[in-house]
């Protein structure tokens, strides 16, 4: 009954949740990795997008095949109750806006945390070169005005480390939220996040370390869940995975950024 009571709260609810997150662990090496200014956010979304693009009401919550729009729907209620709105807000108050995000995500009663992945590379140089073509490699659907962005983003901090005596800096500068529908029914919700690190201490035995950490968190959509509360959810107001994409998107980002595949599978 009280389960019940807290996914109604949930749907009828504008502000951020207070719900602690389940995966505290993970939004916490988020924070302490490092500052999210510049924080370039991208949607993306893998599949075939079965929704008639006919359904309304009940029929969007209610109907396998329009699964899609009720995620998308689902979502878009997290970012309003978490005021994060990529496409309308600089990218320093999408910044900070974001871990009210993700702690809204965990909070989503109608998605369930099913794995984090990480993959990171190293370098032990201060040479950047090789770490802003390593990371410019993650993704695919960059324009130039982006690779330039990330790339003097890495420049100035790799200048700001490595022009002391002893420095270490963490930014984190990338995110992509993905519906995966690949398997037609049972949609994944994933969100990506990239940090980069760098280190320079100076003295007889000198560390000059570059590395990048790639976090990937995935979610199971719990359609059950969704067909039944899908009177509750007609509140909502519906979203095509089409507006998701663009509402979860920095100005700059194209719709095909997705991260490459090849990384974290």
């Amino acid at each position: 009954m009280e389960n019940k009571k807290n996914i109604q709260n949930w749907i009828s609810s504008k502000n951020t949740s207070s719900n602690k997150s389940q995966i505290q662990v993970r939004k916490g090496q988020i924070k302490k990795s490092g500052t999210h200014e510049e924080l370039i956010n991208g949607g993306c979304f893998v599949g075939i997008n079965t929704t008639n693009k006919k359904a309304k009401g009940i029929d969007i919550f209610t109907n396998p095949e329009n699964l899609p729009t009720a995620v998308a729907t689902i979502l878009n209620h997290a970012q309003n109750k978490a005021d994060f709105h990529p496409a309308k807000q600089s990218q320093e108050q999408v910044s900070n806006k974001y871990d009210g995000y993700i702690n809204e995500i965990d909070s989503t009663p109608f998605l369930s945390l099913k794995n984090n992945e990480q993959d990171s590379g190293k370098f032990h140089s201060k040479n950047y070169d090789e770490l802003v073509g390593s990371v410019l490699n993650l993704y695919t659907g960059l324009t130039k005005s982006e690779e330039e962005q990330i790339k003097n983003s890495i420049v100035d901090m790799a200048k700001s480390v490595f022009g002391k005596t002893s420095n270490e800096k963490w930014k984190s500068f990338f995110s992509q939220m993905t519906i995966d529908n690949s398997d037609e029914g049972n949609p994944i919700y994933s969100i990506v996040y990239t940090t980069l690190h760098m280190k320079y201490v100076k003295g007889k035995s000198e560390v000059t370390d570059q590395d990048y950490t790639v976090n990937k968190t995935n979610y199971t959509v719990l359609s059950e869940l969704i067909k039944a509360y899908a009177d509750s959810l007609t509140k909502l107001t519906d979203t095509t995975v089409d507006d998701w994409i663009v509402n979860t998107s920095t100005p700059s980002t194209p719709v095909e950024i997705c991260f490459e595949k090849k990384i974290l599978a």
